[in-house]
């Protein structure tokens, strides 16, 4: 249920305010309101360390937050707190939770499996249907998952799927000085498989990967000799990025969203992408117009659909032009007027005359 009911005209063009945790607050200033700013403006140098700790930084968001009209907490730093500490002080429905990505359970062991469903079905489930409005997933799949393991209502979760164009300035033209595969990432790299695949094809290849995962690369590259870089700036990144011939998207199966940020700038940078067919890219791929996709840790086909691009400079462009068009439709402007019409109906649909 990726549609989004229309607000009132009377709540769009209210003055809601949303207290905000989240990047969101610099692409919305005028709907959501930057937690940390207002902190710093209420009380000071006093909230520095209070936003320095998890449990401070939770309780300081949600007291703010009783004089604004809803709580976005992020829910990868302190919401799941914020939705247990929100139903203990029996504020119903003000949580806004957005952009949710949800720990992956699926590839843990039996006994944290147990754990966590019980968690979620005596705690995290009923706080999250007592204190959430709202919460946004960027795919159906997620949406379902939500629903069905914290009990929450169909209404209550919407997917608002990522923009894959309007992220990166237009590309280059002119021919790149050489040709190389690219690849880079911090989170569901599957260094393995593309390691092999380049073994496979024989391929130059550079990566950019995080420095946590520097040590093991170095392994993996000991006979392809990859140029390797990491924690570069970003600018470089997608310098290298544009200059790529092809990208490979090559992502381990986490059972959660993945990778739709590296596909948009692959598109707006017009370098065609081979893509791993893992959950976390579910409506994303379509096969020869997003990207030429693969399955999950399959090497030999990643290096083979990866030859065929090298092989055809025509089918590059031809691939790239196709995954433009299709992600025209629906660029970060789009996304973020769906984001605040999202946000603005989950307010009015929770305010006091509404209930």
């Amino acid at each position: 249920m990726s549609d989004i009911a229309p607000a009132t005209t009377e709540m769009t063009n209210s003055s809601t305010r949303v207290l905000c945790d989240f990047w969101y607050a610099r692409e919305l200033p005028h709907l959501l309101i930057a937690f940390e700013a207002h902190a710093m403006e209420r009380l000071g140098r006093r909230a520095r360390w209070l936003l320095a700790f998890a449990p401070s930084r939770v309780l300081l968001l949600l007291w703010l937050g009783r004089d604004f009209d809803a709580v976005a907490p992020n829910w990868y730093r302190g919401g799941r707190a914020a939705c247990v500490l929100q139903a203990i002080a029996g504020r119903k429905k003000k949580l806004i939770l957005l952009e949710c990505i949800d720990y992956s359970i699926q590839g843990k062991g039996a006994a944290f499996r147990f754990i966590h469903r019980i968690l979620a079905k005596a705690v995290l489930g009923p706080a999250m249907r007592r204190s959430v409005g709202a919460l946004q997933t960027l795919t159906d799949w997620e949406r379902r998952e939500f629903i069905r393991h914290y009990g929450l209502s169909q209404d209550t979760v919407r997917t608002i799927k990522w923009p894959l164009a309007g992220w990166l300035a237009p590309p280059r033209h002119g021919e790149r000085a050489e040709r190389y595969v690219f690849a880079s990432g911090r989170a569901a790299c599957d260094w393995e498989t593309i390691f092999k695949a380049a073994e496979i094809g024989g391929w130059k290849l550079k990566i950019v990967c995080a420095g946590k995962d520097r040590e093991r690369v170095e392994r993996l590259n000991r006979d392809v000799r990859a140029e390797i870089l990491s924690e570069i700036p970003q600018a470089r990144h997608d310098d290298m990025l544009a200059q790529a011939t092809v990208y490979a998207l090559c992502l381990q199966e986490q059972y959660k969203s993945s990778g739709q940020v590296r596909l948009a700038a692959c598109i707006s940078a017009g370098v065609p992408v081979v893509a791993s067919a893992v959950h976390g890219l579910d409506g994303y791929l379509i096969d020869g117009v997003t990207a030429a996709v693969v399955r999950p840790g399959d090497a030999a086909q990643l290096a083979m659909r990866i030859d065929a691009l090298l092989a055809d400079p025509a089918l590059c462009a031809e691939q790239a032009q196709r995954a433009q068009a299709h992600a025209a439709g629906y660029a970060k402007a789009d996304y973020f007027a769906a984001v605040e019409q999202f946000t603005r109906n989950a307010v009015a649909s929770t305010a006091p005359s509404a209930q």
